[in-house]
């Protein structure tokens, strides 16, 4: 019997069954790792928001200082969050309320977020 040098080599490579056994692995901790970094997303824009809205509500205590009443949206800073839509709402001498909305909703509770002038935020599990 006649043996060749590749006969004594060593297996250089991967076989198909180590690569589908990678790709497998990959799969399986990608398809674990992926939820998580989707909440972590969420949870980052929606503090953004509520930044947004403590920002607003210092910029209402400074305008209520210099004037009568508080401020429309006109006169507050435009947010630059792009996830979700700012409105100030029953604006009046003695209140306002500022809302944010999610634009594209997760059905979470906390789609709507909302600061009042006494300091009352809504929903209290969002602001946490």
């Amino acid at each position: 019997m006649l043996y060749q040098r590749k006969d004594f080599l060593p297996q250089r490579g991967l076989t198909l069954m180590s690569l589908m056994m990678a790709l497998a692995i990959t799969g399986i901790l990608s398809a674990l790792s992926v939820p998580g970094f989707v909440d972590l997303l969420n949870r980052h824009e929606r503090q953004q928001a509520r930044s947004q809205l403590l920002r607003w509500q210092a910029e209402q205590i400074r305008f209520r200082l210099a004037n009568a009443g508080y401020a429309g949206k006109v006169a507050l800073s435009a947010p630059v969050i792009k996830k979700y839509t700012f409105t100030v709402i029953n604006v009046s001498a003695g209140g306002y309320v500022l809302r944010a909305d999610r634009i594209k909703g997760l059905n979470d509770g906390c789609d709507t977020l909302t600061l009042d002038a006494a300091g009352t935020y809504a929903p209290v599990k969002c602001w946490h």
